[in-house]
């Protein structure tokens, strides 16, 4: 679960992070502090490295790796955190 700082509320929203140089790191969605929608990964020149969907907190549909021209190099799917095809 994943909270409001200094509060015992779960955390619903968007929550982001950044690298050292301020470039985006990671963004990621919440509902009821459980992970539901995308999270993006980015690599440190700002450009998208992955893109995974969540559901309910488990991964749950496409996990999506780019290349460096963020172009779909791996796409692997998922049900219920669990591998069903590659």
């Amino acid at each position: 679960m994943f909270y409001y700082l200094k509060e015992n509320k779960p955390y619903s929203g968007l929550c982001i992070t950044y690298n050292n140089n301020g470039t985006l790191n990671l963004t990621k969605e919440f509902t009821d502090g459980k992970l539901e929608g995308k999270m993006i990964r980015y690599r440190q020149n700002g450009k998208k490295l992955s893109i995974v969907e969540f559901h309910n907190n488990q991964i749950n549909g496409k996990a999506v790796i780019l290349d460096i021209n963020e172009k779909d190099s791996i796409i692997q799917h998922y049900k219920s955190g669990v591998l069903i095809r590659n």
